[in-house]
């Protein structure tokens, strides 16, 4: 079971353009500011550990993620772990446990 990283307390109920979310293991420390943010879509920038962006789209039944950047992370790994998290985030939604 993957789980996520901890962004930390006072998070707002709905991100909207300006919240800063901030997430890190050890001394690898991201920083991620919403960009852009709407019914299908959301764009971080983000700064730290990685400098670029991630962009998700979704519609019924689909989800794009995209993410630029540079870091001395591996960013393919990065994106598999955060596709997983959102898949179980998803799955534990549909099916909550009681």
């Amino acid at each position: 079971m993957v789980s996520p990283l901890p962004l930390g307390e006072g998070l707002p109920e709905r991100l909207i353009p300006g919240v800063t979310l901030h997430t890190g293991v050890g001394l690898a420390t991201l920083t991620q500011t919403v960009d852009r943010v709407g019914d299908d879509h959301l764009r971080l920038i983000l700064s730290g550990a990685i400098d670029g962006f991630h962009e998700w789209y979704w519609g019924d039944g689909w989800v794009q993620s995209r993410l630029e950047g540079i870091s001395l992370l591996p960013l393919n790994l990065g994106q598999t772990l955060s596709l997983l998290k959102l898949k179980q985030f998803v799955t534990t939604v549909k099916s909550p446990v009681v």
